[in-house]
């Protein structure tokens, strides 16, 4: 897969709807792909925070990192 190839990406989360992203790759190996998040509308955005949080430990790291993507990723209102 080349790498910086625009995506549609839609991540299904239950018991949550499906959380859309726009996205691109960064890097492409045999086992796996790495993408970087472009655009997202602002409920997926609240979707995925929640997602990753139900996962994590350390709620205080999630919302830093929160903070720090939002400035790196367009979030649109649909």
């Amino acid at each position: 897969m080349p790498l910086d190839l625009p995506l549609d990406v839609t991540i299904y989360h239950p018991p949550h709807s499906s959380i859309n992203v726009r996205a691109s790759t960064i890097h492409c190996e045999e086992v796996g792909m790495g993408m970087k998040i472009d655009e997202l509308d602002a409920d997926s955005f609240v979707r995925l925070v929640d997602a990753v949080s139900l996962k994590s430990n350390a709620p205080a790291m999630i919302m830093s990192e929160t903070y720090k993507m939002a400035n790196y990723v367009k979030i649109v209102n649909d």
